[in-house]
């Protein structure tokens, strides 16, 4: 089976999730590295200033850009200093391949993977919305790791978000991909108990474990040829993470 694998070089449930698909030995792996780096996104944000007449805010948006970023990574995951990145994990894995794009939509993007023909996309912690064109590539599905119990707690932050509302569980769950931001319907989901001692750290690592896991289950039935559970997400329910 011809897996694609999307992530986040230095997202935690990212390299988790690479790690434990390469050590499983589930089918031929090619890694696709994605998301701007901050200097790219910084000229961005200086394109748009520049288009609205705001050169004297050139500066301040510049400073704005990167502490949002900062703010954005630290919710991810994401640490600069982390010894374990997904670049590191392919070091390890001579045999997988990689991917790398700054955005996966776009017509060069889009035949690129048609090139690659993967069965199967599987997806943890990219900060892109994949579009129709991309989510109809493989035959198998597109396939997403999202740490919280969907309906609740969709978007990019939850474990804050969990903290800060003092619940009780947290968990993952794993569903298919479709246009929306994390409304796909589930195939699986598992919950475990926030500990009084746990913080956003120890709960995305915990997260990350556990989805690691699940992603492996996952594909094996798919190399098995099972056909997998789709249960509709209760949208009423939903609730988002920023």
């Amino acid at each position: 089976m011809k897996i694609l694998f999307l992530g986040e070089n230095r997202s935690r449930l990212s390299v988790a999730c690479l790690e434990s698909l390469l050590n499983a030995g589930c089918g031929e792996v090619t890694v696709g590295i994605g998301g701007l780096t901050f200097r790219a996104w910084r000229r961005r944000v200086a394109r748009g200033l520049r288009r609205h007449g705001l050169r004297g805010e050139l500066a301040s948006g510049a400073r704005w850009a990167k502490s949002l970023w900062g703010a954005l990574w630290a919710r991810l995951g994401c640490e600069g200093k982390q010894e374990r990145s997904l670049r590191s994990v392919l070091a390890e894995h001579p045999a997988a391949r990689c991917f790398e794009f700054q955005d996966i939509n776009p017509p060069d993007s889009v035949a690129r993977l048609r090139a690659l023909a993967p069965d199967v996309i599987l997806v943890a912690a990219l900060t892109q919305i994949l579009k129709p064109v991309v989510i109809s590539v493989p035959p198998l599905g597109c396939i997403n790791t999202h740490p919280a119990l969907l309906p609740r707690y969709r978007g990019v932050a939850p474990s804050y978000w969990m903290l800060k509302n003092r619940e009780r569980f947290a968990g993952v769950s794993i569903h298919y991909i479709d246009e929306g931001i994390d409304t796909g319907d589930i195939i699986t989901q598992e919950a475990f108990e926030i500990e009084d001692h746990d913080d956003e750290r120890s709960l995305v690592a915990r997260s990350a474990a556990m989805a690691a896991r699940l992603m492996v289950e996952t594909v094996r039935r798919l190399a098995a040829g099972e056909s997998l559970p789709r249960r509709p997400q209760d949208h009423s329910q939903a609730t988002y993470s920023t």
